[in-house]
């Protein structure tokens, strides 16, 4: 992903960020609404 403008969480592991990238390189649309899944981690990790 490039020049991402925001993300926003609509779940506890999807993300939803806008792209403003035009070069059409990456993906077929011009500037993309792009949803990111995450693995589902453990939240104790790192205590």
């Amino acid at each position: 992903m490039r020049d991402i403008q925001g993300c926003d969480f609509v779940s506890a592991t999807r993300l939803v960020c806008a792209s403003n990238d035009a070069s059409g390189e990456l993906f077929p649309e011009d500037r993309p609404v792009l949803q990111v899944d995450l693995a589902r981690g453990d939240s104790t990790a790192g205590r």
